[in-house]
């Protein structure tokens, strides 16, 4: 799992790895991640209001987060694996 965390700034639509915090700043590509969950405030997103893409998240929605608010993304990656002849 990849965490991106960053705070709201005034009137700001889009986000990118330098708004995040240090160790909390990369942005992933959503066509590598097998689940995506953005929450604003601690409240879950619909995929509806934003868009994600490698290094840049955008807010879709007409009002913005006021400045302060926490905005975390997590990137969660599964992976199966399965030796030859395993089960």
């Amino acid at each position: 799992m990849t965490l991106y965390i960053a705070t709201a700034q005034n009137q700001k639509r889009i986000y990118t790895g330098s708004d995040g915090l240090a160790g909390y700043n990369q942005i992933l590509s959503a066509k590598h991640c097998d689940i995506i969950s953005v929450f604003i405030n601690g409240v879950l997103q619909p995929t509806a209001n934003y868009t994600i893409h490698r290094n840049r998240f955008r807010l879709r929605t007409r009002d913005l987060p006021p400045a302060g608010t926490p905005i975390v993304i997590q990137f969660i990656q599964l992976c199966c694996c399965m030796a030859k002849g395993g089960e």
